[in-house]
């Protein structure tokens, strides 16, 4: 098991990254385990004023699992097999209005 420590505040707005180079998103929240003391997962959405629907939608499409991470540096690794969160097609486009090639 990796073990890693960072301060939460650290890692928000860090890049997130598949094994094979590929940007799956950005840090915009982190689910902590209290009783644990540890993330469970790194969410690509704000979790803001949002309802139980949402929160479930977003838990399950735009997150990812804490344990896929294989390090934290300058931007977010994963090591394991992760498929990108589902974004709105607006925010697949690159700077310049091109569309994001998958």
């Amino acid at each position: 098991m990796i073990t890693m420590t960072n301060k939460i505040s650290e890692v928000y707005g860090k890049p997130i990254y598949s094994r094979e180079g590929e940007h799956l998103g950005t840090i915009n929240d982190v689910i902590v385990d209290v009783e644990e003391g540890k993330a469970v997962r790194l969410v690509t959405e704000e979790l803001k004023n949002i309802g139980r629907q949402e929160l479930r939608r977003i838990m399950k499409e735009d997150s990812i699992k804490f344990d896929k991470v294989r390090s934290i540096g300058d931007i977010v690794l994963l090591g394991r097999e992760t498929k990108k969160p589902n974004k709105k097609e607006e925010d697949q486009k690159m700077p310049g209005n091109f569309p994001m090639q998958r």
